[in-house]
């Protein structure tokens, strides 16, 4: 009876872990992938071309491999990896860019602030130097 019951959770144990490693992998190659209509493609960020592959929609660019999409500034999103290079998911919702980082190409590419971009109010230095020659 031990026996038993060991092989039932050894079995237990593998197809548990199975089916939790299946359901968290990407798919390797989403992008290009066949499809007949857009509901073949993953759920956000493609759609069916023409050719009945999945391609990478309007604000959503291909990673450097090409095996799938990412999201832009404001592109829906769930995980940080969903998002371009430089941006984050903000509450599994959106892509934003990260601190320190602005959008630019239309929203396809976020870069990091510059030196000129201080957050120091240029029309203050003015004040500033009066207050300076006062004291």
């Amino acid at each position: 009876m031990n026996y038993f019951n060991a092989s039932i959770v050894g079995l237990f144990t593998i197809l548990l872990t199975w089916i939790c490693t299946s359901a968290n992998e990407d798919e390797p190659n989403d992008l290009g992938r066949s499809c007949r209509m857009k509901t073949d493609c993953p759920e956000f960020g493609y759609w069916c071309n023409v050719n009945r592959t999945c391609q990478c929609l309007g604000l959503y660019i291909a990673n450097k491999e090409e095996t799938r999409c990412l999201g832009g500034v404001r592109q829906k999103c769930m995980y940080d990896d969903d998002c371009i290079k430089n941006a984050f998911c903000e509450n599994q919702t959106m892509c934003r860019c990260k601190k320190k980082y602005h959008q630019s190409d239309g929203g396809l590419s976020c870069i990091k602030n510059s030196a000129s971009r201080s957050i120091f109010p240029v029309f203050l230095i003015p004040t500033l130097l009066i207050l300076l020659r006062i004291t």
